[in-house]
């Protein structure tokens, strides 16, 4: 994740401070996504992800990542389904 926040956002992709500041001050949306160049920051994104060698590597961590979530999700059912030892009350 912190690889593809850089690869967006880093300090390679041909944008300053002064130039996020220049378009903030216009207050115009548009402006600032033409200055930004979102559109060839994710055609480069997209790329980077496409590349034969990545992507499975990518599809593995998905699923091992879904696989996880998964098994919490039973276990987490099955954990709700076991009754609780009843609470005992003092006197």
């Amino acid at each position: 994740m912190v690889v593809i926040f850089r690869h967006l956002f880093g300090p390679d992709l041909g944008y300053t401070r002064a130039t996020i500041n220049s378009a903030h001050r216009m207050n115009n949306a548009a402006t600032l996504l033409t200055r930004l160049d979102i559109d060839a920051r994710f055609r480069g994104l997209y790329r980077w992800v496409a590349d034969e060698q990545r992507l499975p590597m990518l599809q593995k961590g998905l699923i091992v990542v879904l696989v996880v979530w998964a098994v919490n999700s039973m276990a987490n059912t099955v954990w709700a389904l076991i009754p609780s030892a009843p609470v005992e009350v003092s006197k």
